[in-house]
């Protein structure tokens, strides 16, 4: 274990985190490649609304996502280069890009289905060899924070600002 203070405790609870959402992006990331995908897990989110949903504003899939404008961005812009996406101008609103699949798009989304599906099955797997559903546990832990922030919850225990 640790010699520095807090880090074996619940206080490096994001350290932990952060450690495993390191490793499992690595992983899904190799496992991507490993089945000929050329997106990575990061962008495999947007592959997805887009083929589901299809072509939409950045907007729309910060939102369906529930991350950052900012972030989405970023991700078709990686997806832009790896030539998967296209934006082209919002016919109601000039400002506005829609971004749709390219043709390797579809074909990269196509190849992502049968690999959720396997990664369900992974997940499922982890889930009841360590006991605990992570995705239950997460969403709860998620929700939790909405309600009521770590600011509120370490009220009482930190001292008043000077």
């Amino acid at each position: 274990m640790s010699d520095i203070p807090h880090f074996d405790g619940r206080a490096a609870f994001l350290l932990r985190t952060q450690r495993f959402m390191d490793r499992l992006t690595e992983q899904l990331d190799r496992a991507l490649a490993a089945r000929g995908l050329s997106i990575t897990v990061q962008q495999a989110g947007c592959v997805q609304a887009l083929f589901h949903a299809g072509p939409a504003s950045l907007a729309r899939l910060a939102a369906e996502l529930g991350i950052s404008h900012q972030l989405v961005s970023h991700r078709i812009n990686g997806l832009v280069r790896l030539g998967h996406v296209e934006t082209s101008p919002d016919p109601q609103d000039a400002r506005k890009r829609v971004v749709s699949l390219t043709v390797s798009g579809r074909d990269q989304a196509e190849c992502l289905q049968p690999f959720l599906d396997g990664l369900d099955a992974a997940y499922a797997d982890l889930f009841s060899e360590i006991g605990v559903d992570l995705n239950t546990a997460v969403e709860a832990a998620t929700q939790g924070l909405s309600t009521r922030p770590v600011l509120d919850r370490m009220s009482g225990v930190l001292a008043a600002p000077v």
